[in-house]
């Protein structure tokens, strides 16, 4: 069975990317609706303390009713201690219309301060700091006469957010407790469904690519069990190893009408490469039977026309071939201006047919100063003259600088150790300027 390792970190897989983005907005949908829950519970606790408050109301009504009537403040403390004793009240505050006197017991609000009453009338600030946890909410009647529904005063009876907290703390436990476990299963079989029905496949995938990719004709033709399984499925993922597969067939296809192609080109290649080695034979063959004929025919020519023989004139038999669109012929040394190389190409200066050319190839000074001893001198590092053919001798000042014939209009430099040679020559050839 295969099992592809993971090259990609678990934390950097499409899972968990999609895990996280996915439960970024789970948590913020599920921190809302707990929120709404909890806000929702609250006023539904604050709305039962208010609906128990207003029953006791109406059970100590008449007694309270009666002690205001008579003024017994003694019945009037002794019913609001007991009052107070409820689970949902933390004190009370009743005002007598006539006297306006202020009669309270346990926790009540007086000028936004909370007030602490004990059983004597003793009054004290609350030492706790006043936050929404510990904040005060009252509920207020009317306290009326039992005999003619006359007001006898004013009655505000107290409760807090912490009795409403301590009623919902375990309705908030069980939804905090409901929430953790929802998102700790989700998050745990989200977890497993990616790696089976995602992960996993990616990775199958992801080899039979490589395969592909590596260009090896018996590579790619390994076929894996998991491969062909997930081509059976209809979902994205099978649609991706479907097409995996045609294209692994299609590379699979032009790799071998690639080497068929090739075969083919090998032997006409060889075919090719046979012709022009024969031909190249040939060709050198006629070349240098052509060029023995030429270089005779042009010797027979420039001994009868311009320099018949001379005893002790050797020098004038010395020929360079040189080719002219294509067509090789013989030109005597002595029709040589000068040649200079750059960039491992030399130049050849020379006069023929009445007037004067250029010829470049690939070369080497070496080769004329070992071919045509005595002939050339050498002036500098990439330039040969020939002496018989200087224009103008340039020593006024140093460096000194040659003109010569073929390419008067360029004045040759004469390098510092060649200074000596230059003024021999100049001393034998008299006709060049000073």
């Amino acid at each position: 069975m295969l099992t592809p390792p993971a090259k990609i970190p678990y934390k950097h897989s499409i899972v968990v990317k999609l895990l996280r983005r996915a439960f970024s907005y789970y948590l913020l949908i599920a921190f809302v609706v707990t929120v709404i829950q909890l806000i929702n519970e609250y006023y539904h606790v604050k709305e039962q303390i208010i609906g128990e408050i207003h029953t006791l109301e109406a059970s100590f009504e008449p007694i309270l009713a009666d002690s205001l009537w008579l003024f017994d403040e003694r019945q009037i403390r002794l019913t609001l201690k007991s009052m107070v004793k409820s689970p949902v009240i933390m004190g009370v505050k009743i005002i007598d219309k006539e006297t306006l006197n202020l009669i309270a017991f346990g926790s009540v609000l007086e000028d936004e301060t909370v007030l602490i009453v004990d059983e004597e009338g003793n009054m004290r600030p609350r030492k706790l700091q006043e936050s929404v946890i510990n904040a005060l909410f009252d509920v207020s009647f009317t306290i009326q006469s039992n005999e003619n529904n006359e007001p006898l005063g004013a009655m505000s009876i107290y409760s807090g957010t912490s009795i409403i907290i301590d009623r919902i703390k375990h309705s908030f436990t069980v939804i905090l407790i409901n929430a953790i476990i929802k998102t700790t299963a989700l998050w745990i079989i989200f977890l497993w469904v990616g790696r089976t029905l995602v992960r996993y496949p990616l990775n199958v995938l992801n080899q039979t690519a490589e395969q592909i990719n590596s260009g090896d004709e018996e590579v790619m033709k390994v076929k894996e069990p998991e491969t062909e399984k997930l081509q059976e499925t209809r979902d994205e993922i099978g649609v991706l190893a479907r097409n995996l597969e045609k294209m692994r067939n299609v590379f699979l296809e032009k790799m071998e009408t690639i080497e068929k192609q090739n075969s083919v080109l090998e032997e006409q290649a060889q075919m090719i490469e046979e012709r022009v080695r024969k031909g190249h034979s040939q060709i050198d063959k006629k070349t240098r039977h052509i060029g023995d004929v030429v270089q005779g025919m042009s010797q027979m020519m420039y001994n009868i026309t311009d320099h018949p023989p001379q005893s002790g004139d050797a020098k004038k038999n010395l020929f360079i071939t040189i080719e002219e669109n294509k067509r090789p012929f013989s030109v005597p040394v002595e029709k040589v201006s000068h040649i200079t190389v750059e960039e491992h190409y030399f130049t050849v200066f020379y006069h023929h047919q009445n007037r004067w050319k250029q010829w470049n190839t690939f070369g080497n000074l070496k080769e004329f100063d070992e071919n045509f001893p005595g002939v050339f001198t050498r002036i500098n590092r990439s330039t040969l003259i020939n002496p018989k053919r200087i224009l103008e001798f340039q020593i006024e000042k140093t460096p000194y600088h040659l003109i010569m014939e073929g390419d008067p209009a360029h004045a040759i430099p004469v390098s510092q150790s060649k200074k000596k040679l230059l003024l021999e020559i100049h001393a034998k050839h008299p006709a060049g300027k000073g």
